[in-house]
């Protein structure tokens, strides 16, 4: 609290203000996992939530941005946050930006699931299947510039990321723990997560942004660690079995490119990830070759979506149709990574009314097995700028062991959320 106590204060103390403005939400989340109920001690999430957003802006050249949020669940206390999901400064002019600070970045044209989110950490704890970004600390300088012709514009920046953090994992006392058997023996998650050392904490990122006249194309590259562990099964002090989430060294390759057309939007994302495979990580036991290292994948979504403009009258009706695919198909736990040979449907109905309504459905299916996902999310306003949201989450297991979805128990959840939002001026000045 003392980071957010000094950091206001001298957020408000910043010379020659323009502007100040802020934004803030406060909500209410209730959340019930409807199968199981009787084998885990919580089943239930009772989430009280706090967004601000200030930014800060001379109207010439600098911007500052401080985004904490507090999160409390009342029933389960290893899912309250207190963090800075973004804090930093920009400065820029027509053709150039530096930036530095702790900010989320966020990569794909999907919409059912980004394989290119990588440059930031996700917050399995807070949830598992729809995991909030987590803000990184980061130096960047990005230089762009407007071109005449099918080009229009182009831009490339360099990133550099020196501060590595775990990624929030579910504890294994809750419904994700994970927990299974290796050659018949009984094992569980040892929460004490291997990180790396020294030189093998940094990361460097090197991003090129394009707008053409017919779409939009994005090339990305990474080093450094990567944000999701894999696991490895080790002994602990008592010859128990335990399954470690350890921290890997990647190369990934990151391309989107997203075409309109008459109301359709084509679009296409991908990463591939290369890691040193032939270093070994070994388990304790005989278990998968021995090396618990992810060997390379390459994840892709093809995807199209198109939207009907004035249906009952305002309302907008937007269809989206993707193949979730990975050239790798095993299924083993160090390739437990989602969605390698599936399909998503969905639709969206924006009714484009003062109440801000909106309705979603979508559906996803292995093409391999049972595994199936229905996602339901439905929001509108009741009071001014209080809103109502229900939201379901329908899955049914398949008979693949190391999938996401299939390897815990069936969390088949419904939820409901209030939340209020406000925003206004802190203060005005012109610079002197």
């Amino acid at each position: 609290m003392k980071f957010f106590t000094l950091a206001f204060l001298l957020f408000l103390s910043l010379p020659a203000l323009a502007r100040v403005d802020y934004t803030a939400t406060a909500s209410f989340e209730h959340q019930s996992f409807l199968k199981n109920r009787n084998v885990h001690s919580h089943n239930d999430t009772d989430t009280i939530a706090a967004d601000i957003d200030l930014m800060y802006g001379n109207e010439k050249n600098i911007k500052i941005d401080l985004h904490p949020r507090i999160q409390v669940d009342v029933l389960d206390a290893s899912r309250n946050r207190y963090d800075p999901q973004e804090a930093y400064f920009l400065y820029y002019t027509s053709h150039h930006q530096i930036l530095a600070g702790e900010k989320i970045r966020e990569w794909g044209v999907a919409n059912s699931f980004n394989p290119s989110q990588v440059l930031n950490r996700k917050d399995y704890e807070t949830d598992f299947y729809n995991p909030p970004l987590m803000g990184e600390v980061q130096v960047a300088y990005q230089y762009s510039l407007e071109t005449q012709g099918v080009l229009k514009n182009i831009s490339f920046e360099g990133m550099f990321f020196p501060l590595f953090l775990t990624t929030p994992l579910p504890n294994r006392d809750t419904r994700f723990g994970l927990r299974g058997q290796a050659n018949g023996i009984d094992y569980s998650l040892f929460e004490n997560q291997d990180s790396p050392n020294g030189a093998n904490t940094l990361a460097g990122a090197l991003a090129i942004k394009s707008n053409f006249s017919f779409g939009d194309a994005s090339l990305l590259y990474y080093h450094g660690p990567h944000h999701d562990p894999a696991y490895l099964l080790m002994l602990d002090g008592t010859g128990g079995l335990r399954v470690r989430p350890f921290y890997y060294t990647a190369d990934i390759i990151a391309f989107n490119a997203e075409v309109p057309y008459k109301g359709f939007r084509f679009y296409f994302e991908s990463a591939y990830t290369h890691t040193d495979n032939d270093s070994d990580k070994a388990h304790a036991i005989n278990f998968e070759g021995g090396n618990a290292l992810p060997g390379n994948y390459f994840q892709f979504v093809p995807g199209a979506d198109y939207t009907f403009y004035g249906v009952l009258g305002k309302s907008n009706v937007t269809l989206a149709a993707e193949y979730l695919g990975e050239d790798s198909h095993e299924s083993n736990l160090k390739n437990f990574r989602p969605f390698k040979n599936d399909v998503f449907l969905g639709v969206t109905w924006d009714f484009q009314n003062k109440l801000m309504s909106a309705l979603k459905l979508g559906v996803i299916k292995d093409l391999s097995n049972a595994e199936t996902a229905i996602l339901f999310d439905a929001e509108t306003k009741i009071y001014k700028d209080l809103k109502a949201s229900l939201t379901a989450l329908i899955l049914t297991q398949g008979d693949i062991t190391y999938s996401p979805i299939s390897y815990f128990d069936n969390n088949s959840r419904v939820g409901a959320q209030l939340s209020y939002t406000f925003g206004g001026e802190v203060k005005k000045k012109s610079p002197h």
